[in-house]
């Protein structure tokens, strides 16, 4: 796993809760509401989970390749 973290998706499918277990679980530092892929790569920290609403899985294939990346989704 890669030291930078991302967790993106809609809102309300539990996005936060995974954020906050996650970064306790490997005393990670966390950062809540992400407003860009443009933003993260530029200000991105290792050994930080990062969640998002509004970044797309196309932008993350596309600039964020050194995030690992969960994609939480309600089925």
């Amino acid at each position: 796993m890669k030291e930078k973290i991302l967790i993106i998706g809609s809102p309300g499918t539990g996005k936060t809760d995974l954020g906050n277990k996650l970064s306790k679980l490997m005393n990670y530092d966390l950062v809540d509401e992400v407003p860009s892929s443009g933003w993260l790569s530029s200000n991105a920290e290792p050994k930080t989970v990062y969640v998002s609403n509004s970044i797309t899985g196309a932008e993350v294939a596309k600039c964020l390749k050194e995030f690992t990346v969960i994609a939480v989704v309600n089925l």
